[in-house]
């Protein structure tokens, strides 16, 4: 499991193990891959702000159970 991302016609998942860190900036969430990239996902994604921290804290934990 991971994060599943899609562009156009272009899907690609995203395991747990590739992600680095998770982060907040400026209401965002920076979600960042051991490959240095990165996916901004803007405070508006989320209903509340309370959705938008469960989800980081969610984030946080996948990658803290996998020694990130």
């Amino acid at each position: 499991m991971g994060l599943d991302t899609t562009i156009g016609h272009i899907s690609k998942q995203i395991p747990w193990t590739d992600v680095e860190n998770v982060d907040s900036q400026d209401g965002a969430l920076i979600i960042q891959g051991r490959n240095k990239n990165a996916f901004i996902v803007p405070a508006r994604a989320f209903k509340t702000y309370e959705a938008k921290e469960e989800f980081r804290d969610f984030v946080a934990s996948r990658v803290d159970a996998n020694g990130s």
